[in-house]
């Protein structure tokens, strides 16, 4: 038996459109019988109805807002998730209320719900829009937790970034929201309103995993969502670089996120400084292939849920040293890309025989393709850094405890895609030589220390900005820090003429390492910094500086 649907596309919803479209009905009709008084009182609180780009163009009811009847046909609120963490670095969570019409007794953040549409809650900027939400969230932290606005001051809000999802709450309501995500750290005083919060906990990262693991708890959608996705890594870099994070200006938009119930919050592998491993690279190739192939037969499905990140807010300052974010990824790679053009390293993947009769502008993209993949890793999950008024110098750095040999940096930076672009040979020279003997001289050279060193990856300036002193501004920005930190820093150099400039900022060579699969061996040498002492750092002076 066979049935046949007709789709009748559906109004679009603007300014002009949306009061025909979504009359706002009194919220004592049929929807709410049988829910709590004061709930139903709160669902006519006006929000704030959006476009698809997070600009305004109207105000409706909350009950409007999220009935799924209207969510269906595309209608579309602002809202914010605020994670308050205390000085423990402990995340203080609820369990909603038994009276919650949607949504009721599930664990979620600190807070999430809406701006309103009165005046210092709205906006059409999105600078406008960021310090409205923390108005509301000023607001409805007191309402709910009882935390008063002068332990949760405007100024200590930090926004990351914007997530647009749509999740069912019980066939009848749900959200279809752009959530405005805020970080607060501050020690407070909780009155919970028993009518919005049911229980609350403060609780560890790893105390969170074990929650989500208890098939007894329920979480709202969009808290697992965030979980699963962003959370932990933000959590990790709350107290060091977490404004590598902040102030996205692109929208995150998860298109599937129906099926956010499922999604698990085991993010987490083994902790290794290191570059994407072997072994991981090497256990995925099926699974990369068959990833190559669907993205090959619908391109435009492909990328459906891909978390899409742009540019950010800080502004590009031509002698001050700043981490970038994953929206600058590109730019960085691109001097990265320039730096190691002719790299003895860089062209030992792109330079063999069975690459013979591609063009340089084949290889040339192929470089560029690595040095992207291997930036946008570090974005997640190391930090990158550049000056310069275009990225005119990057370096790439993993910090001690870090390493990208996790399955959801694997796929989210690209690097599964670098296995089907290299060449036969070019996989043999990086998954079965090069990679492998990074790791093992690695543990030969730290040793026991192997977990606690800085690792200056990649450290690039481009021809047209040498001479600048970028370089060592780049190099000295994060040796302070494992200065003070009293940690190692370890690097392997591609030319060996910059081993003295190196050592005038306080490296000392270990060793050489010869990757021999060519014509000619390629050789590196490897390098530590020992911390120094206030008052010791060296002072080099810059040269004519590629790595």
């Amino acid at each position: 038996m066979s049935t046949t649907t007709t789709i009748t596309q559906a109004e679009p919803i603007t300014a002009e459109s949306i009061l025909r479209l979504f009359p706002d009905i009194d919220t004592s009709s049929a929807e709410l019988d049988g829910h709590d008084e004061q709930q139903i009182r709160l669902m006519d609180e006006v929000c704030i109805v959006l476009d698809e780009n997070d600009k305004p163009i109207g105000n409706l009811s909350k009950k409007i807002c999220h009935l799924m009847t209207n969510i269906d046909k595309g209608l579309l609120h602002r809202a914010f998730s605020v994670f308050l963490f205390n000085s423990r670095n402990e995340l203080l969570i609820q369990q909603r209320a038994t009276e919650k019409i949607t949504f009721p007794d599930m664990w979620t953040n600190t807070c999430c719900s809406h701006p309103l549409g009165i005046p210092g809650e709205g906006g059409s900027e999105l600078a406008e829009a960021v310090m409205g939400v923390k108005r509301a969230a000023q607001r409805k932290l007191d309402h709910e937790l009882g935390i008063k606005a002068a332990q949760v001051p405007i100024e200590n809000f930090k926004f990351l970034t914007r997530i647009h999802y749509k999740a069912p709450s019980d066939g009848k309501w749900g959200e279809h929201e752009i959530d405005y995500i805020l970080f607060i750290t501050a020690d407070v005083d909780l009155e919970p309103n028993m009518n919005e919060v049911r229980d609350t906990r403060y609780i560890t990262a790893e105390g969170l995993k074990t929650m989500f693991s208890d098939p007894s708890l329920k979480f709202t959608p969009w808290f697992k969502l965030i979980c699963n996705s962003l959370l932990f890594e933000w959590w990790e870099h709350k107290d060091t670089d977490l404004e590598k994070y902040m102030n996205e200006q692109e929208i995150r938009r998860i298109s599937r996120c129906w099926e956010a119930e499922s999604l698990t919050t085991h993010i987490g592998m083994e902790v290794q400084p290191r570059r994407p491993g072997p072994e991981l690279l090497l256990k995925s190739q099926d699974l990369c292939r068959s990833i190559a192939i669907m993205a090959h037969v619908n391109k435009d499905n492909a990328s459906e849920n891909i978390l899409e990140k742009k540019r950010s807010l800080s502004p590009a300052t031509t002698d001050e040293v700043r981490v970038v974010g994953i929206s600058e990824y590109k730019g960085a790679a691109q001097c990265l890309a320039e730096a190691f053009a002719k790299d003895e390293v860089s062209r030992y993947f792109v330079d063999t025989d069975d690459m013979s009769s591609y063009s340089e502008e084949y290889k040339w993209k192929l470089h560029y393709d690595i040095m992207k993949y291997m930036t946008a890793a570090h974005c997640y999950k190391g930090i990158v850094t550049t000056i310069g008024p275009n990225y005119d110098a990057v370096a790439l750095w993993m910090p001690p405890g870090q390493q990208m040999d996790d399955w959801l940096t694997f796929f989210r930076s690209g690097l599964w895609k670098l296995y089907f672009k290299l060449s036969v040979e070019g996989r043999k020279r990086f998954y079965d030589e090069f990679m492998p003997l990074l790791h093992h001289t690695i543990d030969q050279v730290m040793g026991e220390r192997k977990t606690s060193f800085y690792y200056l990856v990649y450290l690039g300036t481009k021809p047209s900005a040498r001479g600048k002193g970028y370089a060592k501004k780049l190099i000295q920005h994060m040796t302070d820090r494992a200065d003070r930190e009293n940690r190692p820093t370890y690097l392997e150099s591609s030319a060996e003429v910059n081993l003295s400039y190196y050592r005038k900022l306080g490296f000392e060579w270990k060793m050489d390492i010869l990757m021999e699969r060519g014509v000619t061996p390629v050789k590196m040498q490897i390098m530590i910094r020992e911390p120094k002492s206030k008052g010791e750092s060296s002072q080099g002076k810059e040269g004519e500086f590629g790595d």
